[in-house]
C-alpha cells in the first residue's frame, strides 16, 4: 500500500495553495483548494505571517474567494483595530475563539448596547448572531485569533450596513472615546454578574 498524501494540510508559503489579497485594512489569504484543515502548525504559521503586517489584521479564508457561498475564516486581529458597529441584512455570524480574548457588543436600532460579552479564556468560547443585528467585536488581548463563519458572498459596502450613530472610523479620538465607553459597559456587566 502506498503512503497516503494528506491534501488538507495548509501551507501559507505555497502560492499554489494560497492566494494573498491585500486591502487597506486587512490581508486575506484564500485557500485555493479543499479540503483544508487548521491545526496548531497552521495557527503558528498564521502568527508568523501576521508579524509581517503589524498594522493590519490577517484572515486565513478557508474558502477560495469573496464570491464563495459560505465563508469560514481564521482571523488574526490586533488590539486597537476598530470595525464600526454594523449589521448584515441576510447573514448571521458565528465566532469561536482559538486564542486570546475579545469582546462582542450587540446593539439595538438606536445604538444602545443590549449584550456585551467577554470571549476567550474561561469565558464564552462561541458566540452566534442572527441576521439583521448590529454588532461589533473588540480585541481585548494584544492579538486574538478566532474562527468566524457566515454566508457569502462578500458584497463590499452593501454587505455591512452601518448605523448613523456609529463613530466615523477615521476620527481616532471619537473612536477611542466610543470604545472606552463600550469597554466600561462590558466591565460593569461583568461586575453585575
Amino acid at each position: 500500500m502506498s503512503k497516503l498524501k494528506l491534501i488538507s494540510r495548509i501551507d501559507l508559503a505555497d502560492d499554489t495553495m494560497i492566494r494573498v489579497e491585500e486591502t487597506a485594512r486587512a490581508v486575506g489569504l484564500f485557500c485555493r483548494r479543499s479540503p483544508a484543515m487548521v491545526d496548531a502548525a497552521t495557527i503558528a504559521a498564521l502568527k508568523q505571517f501576521a508579524a509581517r503586517y503589524p498594522t493590519k489584521n490577517v484572515r486565513l479564508c478557508l474558502h477560495a474567494s469573496p464570491a464563495a457561498p459560505f465563508h469560514s475564516m481564521i482571523i488574526h486581529e490586533r488590539k486597537g483595530t476598530f470595525y464600526p458597529p454594523h449589521r448584515h441584512a441576510e447573514k448571521g455570524e458565528n465566532w469561536h475563539i482559538v486564542e486570546g480574548r475579545m469582546a462582542v457588543f450587540i446593539f439595538d436600532a438606536d445604538g444602545r448596547v443590549t449584550d456585551a460579552r467577554h470571549l476567550g479564556g474561561v469565558d464564552g468560547l462561541i458566540y452566534q448572531l442572527d441576521p439583521g443585528v448590529y454588532h461589533t467585536v473588540v480585541a481585548l488581548s494584544e492579538t486574538v485569533i478566532y474562527h468566524e463563519t457566515k454566508l457569502g458572498p462578500f458584497l463590499g459596502a452593501a454587505d455591512s450596513l452601518m448605523p448613523s450613530w456609529s463613530p466615523d472610523p477615521s476620527d481616532t479620538e471619537a473612536v477611542r472615546f466610543y470604545v472606552t465607553g463600550l469597554l466600561a459597559l462590558l466591565d460593569a456587566s461583568a461586575d453585575a454578574g
